[in-house]
């Protein structure tokens, strides 16, 4: 064959190779950015060189014009871990994804090669688009830790020097050195969580000082030069004393100093340079109200908190609150507190006692009624502050399923359910078309918060101006045409659905809603309850009010305490009075260990084990709700109970929120002054000589929330409290 047609057949292999090596490394970065622990510590990739080619097609008896269909390592990429239980936590991740598709599996880890190698194998096609169009590439993944790697690196090289034929006493050294690396990785899993912890405090300390740095730098710009060298000076001393907790404090008091700064330089007429195309929008909208939208830039900045009524009453947590709360009036459960607070730092933040979220944007979950037993639906969800509240009406009953098209963003979802104690949930990363074909009129309520341009949130961010400049309403408009269709589409007859944005275009919002009432005539506007700051939607649009729109509600800053937001709330008719009975799915029939069965006869949490499911040791408890998973790309379905392991079962941080501490045996119960209430947040083992009977697994809990497990001999806690969820 001709070296040119060598190029020509490799060169797609070359590009799928550089693609799914920028994507993975791209996943480590997310992961790190989210201050999560990576299962991925190295992306290596390669295409097979000619010669290697050969040398296997002869080995194999291919011919040479058959390679592309019977060679299927030709492009490979190759995953490292640190950790053994991180390679099957990687072949999750590369099954949920949709841009490639497995064909074979290969797990070399447990049935290792008589050779001593070991590594997990998976074959994927990969679809890339060349210059002659789009071609399918089969592509070999690797996953395996660095002693697995070092080894199957001298493994290689000997196979080639004797040429397949390796001397009995090299080979039996290679036996001896896979049997130590063997031994290696299984004492680095003993020490997991400490060697994580370690990981972690050198990776908060170059991020704090990373955002120590960058604020100083801004300063520059704004604040005089005594000030930053009085700054700079005191950094510096901190930082000689590698004291992370008084780098943490100094970080906030710098972030205040900024934040001064920064609201000190925002002013109306900073906001005069809006586009001139946006301001014509809004003089047309608001007309004799235009120059008071304007004032409302000079306003002082809202901050809003809402009570999670699963886990705390509002009544109570206003009797515990330790912040200077006024309610929000159309919020039942919604309260503004003083900006020199900071919720974020508190024990009952992590307690999930409540949920930090701008007031106009609790109105959407607030507004679509949800009646317990009810199968919800939150299609654009992330990060999570509607989901939670939508819980909480649920109450531990019916389904919530979940779902953010954002791959990174949801596991900023997944952790603020968890937070909260959610456990009947289901959290998707997936197009709402493809969950639309999956879930026909399967929901009884749908709650839309649309991507959409954020004009109501220009005076919150002024970055957000720049981004409506290179996407503005347009663009926006056909994603929400399509997916308020595939909201309908998934709701019942009778059923309830709510859309909403943060935006003031008509476009967007009353234009939206036309839109689907033109299409489906079986959907009806229906009355908010309404509150004084609500202004009616706009009718300009509506001929003769055919649709109702001025039913829908819009809220300006100028004329409330909150941002922007418009809000819609929809029924689809019921005509037949159709009987709507949930899907029930059938039992699991999973054997239940009896690690588990012992765990669990400590937990008085309503379990029906029939709906218990184990895959790859790690145990769900699963929605009867939920309808079959195959096929979407799923970040949790159900409560994570935990994990098996070697004969032992480990509880989740997961479960632990989910649970109240009168739903586990073992609890131990610190007041919130008690200082190893945020000793234990950041991950250190405590003292629990006072709580002499909580030996084995025990739920720490601060005024009776839980926190998360830590594991008591009696006079120690050994903490296990999540890593990626760390006080910071």
């Amino acid at each position: 064959m001709e070296i040119q047609m060598w190029k020509e057949i490799l060169n797609p292999y070359e590009l799928a190779v550089e693609e799914l090596q920028v994507k993975f490394n791209h996943m480590v970065k997310e992961y790190r950015q989210a201050g999560i622990y990576s299962p991925i510590e190295q992306v290596l990739g390669r295409v097979k060189s000619i010669s290697s080619i050969l040398l296997k097609a002869q080995k194999h008896n291919i011919d040479l014009n058959e390679i592309e269909g019977h060679i299927l390592d030709i492009a490979g990429i190759r995953l490292i871990c640190q950790f053994t239980d991180d390679i099957y936590n990687v072949a999750d991740l590369i099954r949920a994804r949709s841009d490639m598709e497995v064909i074979t599996e290969k797990d070399y880890v447990k049935n290792i090669k008589e050779s001593g190698y070991r590594s997990y194998h998976i074959i994927v096609q990969y679809k890339v688009e060349t210059v002659k169009g789009t071609k399918i590439i089969p592509v070999e993944i690797q996953i395996r830790t660095l002693g697995m790697n070092f080894w199957a690196i001298i493994e290689h090289s000997l196979q080639y020097k004797y040429n397949g034929n390796i001397p009995k006493h090299v080979r039996e050294r290679l036996t001896s050195a896979a049997d130590a690396i063997y031994t290696l990785d299984n004492e680095m899993m003993s020490i997991h969580d400490e060697i994580i912890d370690a990981q972690n405090y050198v990776s908060t300390k170059a991020n704090i000082v990373s955002d120590i740095l960058n604020n100083i730098q801004s300063l520059y710009k704004v604040a005089n030069k005594q000030e930053i060298i009085r700054i700079q000076n005191e950094f510096y001393e901190i930082y000689q004393t590698d004291d992370v907790a008084r780098l943490q404090r100094f970080s906030r008091q710098v972030d205040m100093i900024a934040e001064n700064y920064k609201a000190q330089s925002i002013k109306k007429e900073d906001f005069m340079n809006l586009p001139e195309k946006y301001l014509n929008s809004m003089k047309d909208m608001l007309k004799d109200d235009f120059d008071d939208y304007l004032e409302s830039f000079n306003d002082k900045r809202l901050y809003g908190l809402r009570v999670n009524n699963l886990k705390i009453s509002t009544e109570d947590f206003l009797k515990i609150s330790p912040f200077k709360l006024t309610p929000i009036p159309w919020i039942e459960n919604g309260f503004y507190y003083e900006e020199t607070d900071k919720p974020a730092k508190h024990p009952y933040y992590y307690a999930g006692l409540y949920y930090i979220q701008e007031p106009s944007a609790m109105t959407p979950a607030n507004v679509l009624p949800i009646d317990e037993g009810d199968v919800v639906f939150d299609m654009c969800a992330a990060p999570g502050g509607k989901s939670t509240e939508l819980a909480a009406k649920l109450n531990g009953t019916g389904l919530l399923i979940t779902n953010d098209i954002s791959n990174s963003r949801t596991k900023a979802l997944l952790k603020n359910v968890e937070v909260s104690g959610v456990s009947n949930l289901c959290v998707l990363n997936e197009d709402p078309a493809k969950i639309s074909g999956r879930f026909t009129e399967f929901f009884d309520k749908v709650l839309i918060d649309a991507p959409c341009s954020g004009e109501g949130m220009f005076r919150k961010d002024n970055k957000l101006i720049k981004a409506w400049e290179q996407s503005g309403p347009e663009v926006y408009s056909a994603i929400q045409k399509s997916i308020i269709i595939h909201g309908a589409k998934m709701l019942r007859p009778g059923g309830m659905m709510l859309y909403s944005t943060c935006t003031f275009s008509s476009l967007e919002d009353e234009e939206s809603i036309e839109y689907l009432l033109d299409n489906c005539p079986d959907m009806k506007l229906v009355d908010i309850k309404p509150y004084e700051g609500f202004t009616k939607g706009f009718t300009n649009i509506d001929n003769d009010n055919k649709y109702n729109l001025d039913k829908c509600v819009r809220i300006f800053p100028h004329k409330m305490h909150g941002e922007g937001h418009f809000v819609a709330l929809l029924k689809k008719d019921n005509p037949d009075d159709i009987n709507n009975a949930h899907y029930t799915r059938g039992s699991f029939n999973t054997k239940i260990p009896d690690e588990l069965k012992d765990f669990l006869a400590n937990v008085s949490m309503d379990i029906d084990t029939k709906y218990i499911n184990i895959r790859d040791n790690r145990v769900y408890y699963i929605s009867r709700y939920m309808a079959d998973e195959k096929g979407l790309r799923i970040i949790r379905n159900g409560l994570l109970l935990g994990e098996l392991k070697k004969n032992r079962f480990e509880p989740s941080q997961a479960l632990a929120m989910a649970l109240t501490m009168r739903q586990y045996n073992n609890c131990i119960n610190l007041s919130v002054d008690d200082e190893r209430v945020v000793r234990y947040l950041k991950g250190e083992t405590i003292d629990v000589d006072d709580f002499a009977d909580s030996k084995g697994w025990a739920l720490l809990c601060v005024d009776g929330y839980p926190l998360g497990w830590g594991k008591s001999n009696g006079s120690q806690l050994k903490n296990k409290y999540l890593a990626g969820w760390r006080w910071m």
